[in-house]
């Protein structure tokens, strides 16, 4: 019985940081979620898909590779888009080179909320790029997903690692008063094998 209980406070416990989680990543333009796998980040990301505000603004959902654009796509019930494929779209990406274009086409303003997973894969050429595609005027949400400590880019940078590190210790407010650290939403709690996140 001792065990059980356990388990469900661990249970209570993920709800409440998933609960907290979801609160920040709709309420702020830039946030970061992070949290090794198996704590909930793909719950948490199919409870951003499931709002009909969000939803009716369009929702961009983005990942560095093939794999992880697959798994995204199906964790969210949508369509979901490699960086490279996002950024040959918009005139950015460089077929022969096999590198993102920081120039290119029109800034891209379709969906209002742009997600971008497996963030810890990100070059600092990748994030570039897609920044400078995107319309941040139109954006109203930008949110970063993964785990800072897995899956080191092949490249140049470790801009996410970066930006959570950044996250974790600033004591910097925006220009509406509001604490950075406050864009950092951390999942702690394993609620489930990593094998099925």
């Amino acid at each position: 019985a001792r065990e059980e209980n356990s388990h469900w406070r661990g249970q209570v416990e993920a709800l409440k940081e998933q609960a907290e989680a979801l609160h920040r990543v709709t309420g702020r333009k830039l946030t970061v979620l992070v949290g090794k796998a198996g704590t909930g980040k793909t719950s948490v990301m199919g409870a951003v898909m499931l709002s009909e505000e969000i939803e009716r603004g369009g929702i961009l959902l983005l990942a560095p590779t093939g794999k992880a654009r697959v798994r995204l796509g199906k964790a969210a019930n949508a369509e979901a888009m490699t960086i490279a494929q996002f950024l040959h779209r918009n005139k950015r990406y460089d077929g022969v080179r096999q590198r993102p274009l920081f120039t290119g086409g029109e800034k891209y303003r379709k969906e209002r909320t742009v997600v971008i997973d497996e963030c810890s894969m990100l070059t600092m050429d990748d994030l570039h790029a897609v920044l400078e595609a995107l319309d941040l005027g139109h954006v109203q949400r930008l949110i970063l997903v993964g785990d800072p400590n897995q899956l080191p880019p092949i490249g140049v940078g470790r801009p996410f690692a970066d930006l959570v590190a950044h996250l974790d210790t600033t004591q910097h407010k925006d220009e509406e008063g509001n604490h950075l650290a406050d864009a950092l939403a951390r999942l702690n709690v394993v609620v489930r094998s990593a094998s099925r996140e």
